[in-house]
């Protein structure tokens, strides 16, 4: 995936339909052309070669999984979903709906 590094989120990646596409040269904070999908605990357990990725701790899902022609990353209805665990990001469970605004009542 590719990741924001201002809030520690990681996306799909941007040569995948649903990735986190930024436009060429833009200055740092800018507004992404498409948010993409977010990978909120929602790694590979394997390179796309099949061999396991010492560094995941989440186990359980397959290179295909994630970004396979059905996978996470490339399907409108994937066969395996992850969490839209981003403010500003939800809607259905394909994280399809942006720009909501979080509301706090209390405040």
């Amino acid at each position: 995936g590719i990741c924001d590094d201002d809030i520690g989120m990681c996306y799909c990646p941007p040569e995948t339909k649903y990735g986190h596409k930024v436009a060429p040269g833009s200055p740092a904070g800018s507004p992404p052309l498409q948010v993409g999908r977010p990978m909120y605990y929602c790694f590979p357990e394997t390179s796309a070669s099949g061999v396991r990725l010492e560094w995941n701790q989440w186990p359980g899902r397959s290179w295909d999984d994630i970004m396979g022609p059905q996978g996470w990353c490339n399907a409108d209805k994937p066969a395996k979903k992850c969490w839209c665990m981003l403010e500003g990001l939800g809607g259905d469970e394909f994280c399809s709906v942006t720009n909501l605004e979080t509301v706090c009542p209390n405040q």
